[in-house]
């Protein structure tokens, strides 16, 4: 299963604040270690969740888009986010909506 996050925005940078995913993730009931391979016995319910955020900017700020440093890396490790690395982890992409086509 995969849950993904969209965030749109048309400004040149965006924050990353990490426990809003986290927080969100708990209220849907995401199991941590979700993306874990399973031992005998345990719940299938973790198996096969991959989390996902993407941030959505008009094509014109595509190619300078960023996004800002977490000050909370790691927060999202119980859901195989790897701390110091989850900028490169999430996804932008473009999209004009008088075109309705998106780019990545």
């Amino acid at each position: 299963m995969r849950i993904q996050f969209v965030q749109l925005t048309i400004g040149k940078k965006h924050s990353f604040k990490l426990p809003f995913f986290l927080k969100a993730l708990q209220a849907l009931g995401v199991p941590e270690g979700a993306g874990e391979s399973l031992e005998v016995g345990e719940d299938p319910a973790r198996e096969g969740w991959e989390v996902a955020i993407v941030y959505v900017t008009v094509p014109t700020r595509l190619a300078s888009f960023r996004i800002q440093a977490p000050k909370d890396s790691g927060t999202l490790e119980r859901y195989e986010w790897k701390r110091g690395e989850e900028r490169t982890q999430a996804k932008v992409a473009g999209f004009d909506l008088d075109d309705e086509q998106m780019s990545l």
